[in-house]
Parts: C-alpha cells; structure tokens; sequence
C-alpha cells in the first residue's frame, strides 16, 4: 500500500511542505521535532530580520547614551529650509563634515544631532561633545582625584580611574570616532588650555579624514578674535575648510 505524505502551506509563503516530523540522533537518543512552518527561504528571511531588528535596537539604545534626551526626538518639519536640505543630501560616508552658523532658537544643535544620528545608525562610532566640555576635559585631564561618577567593577575588580585618566579617554574618542558633534563653539571660557586640546582634536580629525558636525552662534571673526594668534587661524580653517558650512539667516 502506497503511503502519501501530507503536505501544508508555508505560514509566509504558500509554499507546500511536509507535515513529517523531523527525527535527530541525539547521542544514541532519537528526538522528534515538528516540521518547519516555513520553507527555507522564508526561515532564512525571519531569521535576518530578527538580527536586524536586534541591531536597530542595540542602536537605539546606544544613542540613548550619546544624544541628551532633548535632542533624541526633534520635529525635522519645524527646522529652517536649509537644515532640512542638509539632512536630506546628508552622506553619512562623506569625509567632509558639516558647520551650521546662526543665532539662537534656529535648531542648529537639533539638527546637528538628527545628522549625527543618521550616522550612527548606519554603524558608525559618533561622539557628541560641546565647546564647554572640552574645557571641563581640557581643565581636568591631569587631576589625580578617583573618579567616583563611574561604579566599580566587581567583576574584573579594577580600580577606578581617575578623574583624569576618564577625561583624556573622553578626549581621545573625541580625536579618533568616525563623527564628532561639537556643539556651541565659542561658548566656552577662554584658556591656553582648552584652545591647545580644541586644536589637537581638530588637527586629529582632519589629519585622518574624520568628519566634525559643528555649531555656532557667533561670527567666523569674533570665534577668531577669542584665540591667540598662533592658533585661530589654523583653528577656523580646520572648522571651516573641512565642512559645508551652512550659514542661516
């Protein structure tokens, strides 16, 4: 007597599979699994989405990280003309990085981190930083006080850095992540210091074609006028001759 299999449709495609249980040997022990619910094709299809969905989310978390939570949600719609173009023709794989100049209440540091986010997600390593910071950094890169703001790990039972060991870890991701957001420049007080870190992670960036998103409030002259001689020059030509400048109205 012939025996026929009975058959069942793919649950995504339609196609036709068998109804036959799927035996294994299992170390000298045979264990029995229902057949498949979908062909091949479309395992193989779930399967690359689950992976992709699990990476979006991994992503998402890590921006959470990066982006302060008022610039994690930004309506594009209200943003200047301009700022929307950009973010339309933006080429996360540009060496070239982006300057926006303009008053305040314009969405520069909104937009700034809507271009910074684009390219985050399609897997680069950004960082995102103010001019103040990197003069908070600047100031305390040589403090030897422990850094009590990061918790100890019980597991490799490491010591906690000190607070200027993690300022000169921040300062060098900020000198070697693919995207740098430096958000508020000109805002910061003035120092040798600061000015010889601000250069060096320029000089960095550039010197390795590592694009920086940058904003302003003031003018290119008066940004200028607050560096020494030695250096303004070389500063505003690293921020503007390495990035489309959008300069709004």
């Amino acid at each position: 007597m012939n025996q026929h299999s009975e058959t069942k449709p793919c649950l995504d495609c339609g196609t036709a599979l068998s109804t036959e249980p799927i035996s294994l040997d299992w170390f000298g022990k045979i264990k029995t699994y229902p057949s498949p619910d979908t062909c091949d094709d479309c395992s193989k299809r779930r399967e690359e989405e689950r992976k992709a969905q699990e990476k979006a989310e991994a992503l998402e978390k890590e921006w959470r990280k990066i982006a302060p939570p008022r610039y994690r949600n930004n309506d594009i719609t209200r943003f200047p003309q301009q700022l929307q173009d950009a973010l339309e023709t933006f080429d996360p794989d540009s060496d070239m990085g982006i300057g926006i100049r303009g008053e305040s209440g314009q969405c520069k540091s909104r937009a700034a981190f809507e271009l910074l986010k684009r390219a985050h997600l399609v897997g680069y390593r950004v960082a995102a930083t103010s001019a103040i910071e990197i003069a908070n950094l600047a100031a305390n890169q040589w403090d030897g006080r422990l850094d009590k703001s990061i918790p100890f790990d019980i597991i490799s039972m490491d010591p906690h850095p000190t607070i200027g060991h993690s300022a000169q870890k921040r300062l060098n991701l900020f000198k070697t992540c693919s995207w740098l957001l430096i958000d508020d420049m000109g805002k910061e007080k003035h120092s040798e210091r600061n000015e010889v870190e601000l250069y060096d992670i320029l000089e960095t960036r550039t010197s390795n074609f590592l694009p920086t998103i940058w904003t302003l409030n003031m003018t290119a002259a008066k940004l200028k006028k607050r560096n020494s001689e030695d250096r303004s020059t070389p500063i505003l030509r690293r921020l503007v001759e390495f990035a489309h400048v959008i300069l709004l109205d």
